[in-house]
């Protein structure tokens, strides 16, 4: 027994998940079954959701630089504070 989903989605989504799907030889309606079976099996989202994005190039050189010691310096909490204020 089959059953009828129905959502509204963006249609850029739509368009370009339907992209993806096809170049990965599915349609749509495939990869809205797997993923809801995915759910099932796992009992969860087959993902895990997130807001952060991936760094730019600016923050990873700037993690880099941190990684490597560069521009740190010991400041005691009072400086902290104040620096905080600014």
């Amino acid at each position: 027994m089959t059953a009828l989903v129905q959502t509204r989605i963006d249609n850029k989504v739509k368009v370009g998940a339907e992209r993806i799907l096809k170049s990965m030889g599915m349609s749509l309606n495939d990869g809205i079954r797997i993923f809801l079976s995915q759910v099932m099996m796992e009992k969860a989202l087959p993902f895990k959701p997130s807001v952060v994005k991936e760094p730019n190039e600016e923050t990873m050189k700037a993690i880099e630089r941190v990684d490597r010691g560069e521009g740190l310096r010991k400041v005691s909490f009072e400086e902290f504070k104040q620096m905080l204020r600014k």
